[in-house]
């Protein structure tokens, strides 16, 4: 008896379907037939799970929601859950607090992927607390030459912008 082996990563493509067979011939010219046809998938990779709709740590008012993909070419399942109750995409989530949005996928050939997501929903309006500073010009005062003004702003601006009017 004789064996070999071949090592997944001994295969000319990487990722995808096979079909293996052996064909055995011996010294005068005989051979066999085809022995034990095999058709295997190798996957070596995880789902890749992408989130829309809710980032770590986001703050929503009153309600959120997300759409979940998953893409895998040889994918088994998803759970999603949101506080360990199942999600479906673009279900909206209402309860005040904080909670854990949980996505699990498997494929078929044993790899998994895992995200979790921690948000908070209030019913109150967040406050104003940032702060814009123009220097370089008083109020209503006239000017012969050219100025210089320089804004500055201080906190978390999601947006900075600038206008002028004549």
């Amino acid at each position: 008896n004789e064996y070999f082996v071949i090592n997944s990563g001994d295969l000319p493509y990487g990722d995808g379907k096979y079909y293996a067979s052996i064909k055995v011939f011996d010294n005068r010219g005989g051979y066999s037939e085809y022995f034990n046809p095999v058709e295997f998938i190798l996957d070596t990779k995880s789902p890749e799970i992408t989130i829309n709709g809710i980032k770590e740590d986001d703050v929503f008012i009153n309600k959120a929601s997300a759409n979940i993909s998953v893409y895998d070419n040889n994918l088994k399942s998803v759970i999603q859950k949101v506080d360990n109750t199942n999600y479906s995409n673009g279900e909206i989530i209402s309860n005040i607090g904080t909670h854990l949005f949980e996505i699990t996928a498997e494929d078929f050939a044993g790899n998994t992927s895992m995200k979790e997501i921690h948000f908070t929903i209030t019913n109150i309006a967040p406050v104003f607390q940032n702060k814009i500073i123009i220097t370089g010009a008083e109020n209503n005062k006239y000017y012969s030459n050219d100025i210089r003004l320089v804004i500055t702003y201080e906190g978390d601006f999601v947006e900075k912008s600038a206008e002028i009017n004549n």
